[in-house]
């Protein structure tokens, strides 16, 4: 098994989802992480991925970016670093209801297959909710 040090690999997805919850996100993340497989030439994700999403980048950096979308990576391509060491996933966020700096979403979505939605700051529900109530039964004549 390698142990030398390697350098981050070019990884370009501008703009593209690489949350851990929607199809395409996941898609993104699969190929950043085979990219830093097959820079650390052992078959393994020797790298720690982390991802996360920023409101305060550079309007040129985000320019053609849609919220959620891959913006760069931290370290920049080129830097060599150590096997274990972090390499961060900088996206356009918030993502998910997500706030900014806070990393990944959540990796699975809810049990019930309803999309994750954050409540409001005064934990009223979402101005988009529904709320159902189950049917009475009325007793047989």
């Amino acid at each position: 098994m390698p142990t030398s040090p390697l350098h981050i690999p070019a990884i370009n997805y501008k703009g593209r989802p690489f949350d851990a919850v929607t199809d395409f996100g996941r898609q993104t993340w699969a190929l950043i992480q085979n990219d830093v497989r097959t820079a650390c030439k052992d078959g393994t994700v020797c790298l720690h991925l982390e991802r996360l999403y920023s409101t305060s980048l550079p309007a040129s950096e985000t320019a053609t970016v849609e919220e959620c979308g891959f913006v760069k990576i931290s370290p920049v391509a080129g830097t060599k670093v150590d096997r274990d060491s972090p390499l961060t996933i900088v996206g356009l966020g918030p993502c998910l209801g997500g706030t900014p700096g806070e990393g990944s979403p959540p990796e699975t979505p809810p049990p019930d297959g309803s999309p994750s939605v954050s409540p409001s700051p005064d934990g009223a529900p979402p101005e988009d909710s529904v709320s159902v109530s189950p049917p009475s039964i009325a007793p047989a004549p």
